[in-house]
């Protein structure tokens, strides 16, 4: 364990020594941890906004006839029930 330490301690003097080597260091962790930040921040609620997006939708579904008479229109149903969730 003490090689170890000698190891990093000595790294770091001489990380200190280069400034320049200190940049890339410090770069090289805040780059990825500034991507990450606005990476989450633009995910975070995607569906935020989007009340004002138009959206065009067409059903072009037939009735059908059951067995026992009654018409069904599957494509008729699905658009009164998105008109009734704006």
């Amino acid at each position: 364990m003490k090689n170890i330490w000698k190891i990093f301690t000595g790294d770091l003097k001489k990380l200190v020594k280069q400034p320049f080597a200190l940049v890339i260091i410090i770069g090289l962790c805040v780059i990825p941890s500034l991507y990450a930040w606005f990476n989450i921040f633009a995910n975070w609620d995607p569906y935020a906004n989007t009340g004002g997006i138009p959206v065009a939708v067409v059903s072009l579904d037939q009735d059908y006839t059951l067995k026992d008479g009654s018409v069904v229109n599957m494509g008729e149903s699905v658009l009164e029930s998105l008109h009734s969730n704006t």
